[in-house]
């Protein structure tokens, strides 16, 4: 702002700060920290961020962050992952321009392209987030809404609802 504050929001905070306590990550032990196109803070000391084609899974231990895996698509044809979201199960929900929605399970490493949803499927998504079981995912063909139920396997059905121009949100371009 004009007096050289920076603002940000968690849920159910707006912060200020004049950065004297903010940190900056310049470099991760491995490889320098390039352009960051999204940003998933899992916990203190878990960071999930992508450069746009490779999600990098960051680790801190005792101030030194490192990188612990790095997750890659082959195959999918999308142009830039624009955002990072884990659910209440671990599952990461990357969203893309152009692919829609890829699942990545951590553990296992599986991933999978969301799929059976025209508003997401091959779709420009530009935010995804939730909280508990709701997962919200919007874009340039409206939001889509998912109902976890239970621990899904990547390849169940999630059952969602979509909301749109023609059902009556005013625009199917929605950034968050």
């Amino acid at each position: 702002d004009d007096e050289f504050n920076i603002w940000f929001n968690q849920p159910g905070k707006l912060i200020r700060t004049n950065g004297s306590r903010l940190g900056f990550l310049q470099q991760v032990e491995d490889h320098p920290i390039g352009s960051v196109h999204a940003l998933f803070v899992e916990d203190a000391n878990t960071l999930w961020t992508t450069d746009g084609r490779t999600v990098h899974l960051l680790q801190s231990t005792s101030n030194r962050w490192k990188t612990a895996s790095r997750f890659t698509f082959p195959g999918i044809q999308y142009q830039d992952i624009t955002s990072l979201y884990m659910d209440s199960y671990g599952i990461l929900w990357i969203g893309t321009m152009g692919a829609g929605i890829i699942r990545l399970d951590p553990v296992s490493r599986q991933w999978k392209i969301l799929t059976g949803n025209p508003v997401i499927e091959k779709g420009q998504i530009l935010s995804v987030t939730g909280k508990e079981n709701e997962i919200w995912i919007s874009g340039l063909n409206g939001i889509s809404n998912y109902h976890l139920t239970e621990k899904q396997t990547l390849y169940e059905t999630i059952p969602f609802n979509n909301y749109h121009k023609q059902s009556g949100i005013g625009s199917d371009y929605v950034y968050q």
